[in-house]
């Protein structure tokens, strides 16, 4: 049985390595971070899972719904 170190050692002779980047947030794009980021205090502060959503009872997930939305005032139009 190969262990998980050999796999490891089989893929980096065959992948190599790379260096770790520092990089800006807006140029990290397709990078993966090569440690956690973590936040020094909570965020957000309180829960808000209660206003993230909609709340429907199960029996209505069983068919077709249509949620009403307003009308949305377009970005582009000349103040009045």
């Amino acid at each position: 049985m190969t262990t998980v170190a050999q796999h490891r050692a089989a893929l980096t002779e065959l992948l190599g390595t790379v260096e770790a980047l520092d990089l800006a947030l807006g140029d990290a794009l397709g990078a993966v971070a090569v440690q956690d980021i973590t936040s020094p205090e909570p965020y957000p502060e309180y829960p808000l899972a209660a206003e993230d959503g909609y709340a429907i009872a199960s029996n209505d997930a069983l068919a077709p719904v249509a949620l009403a939305s307003a009308p949305r005032a377009s970005r582009c139009a000349a103040p009045r």
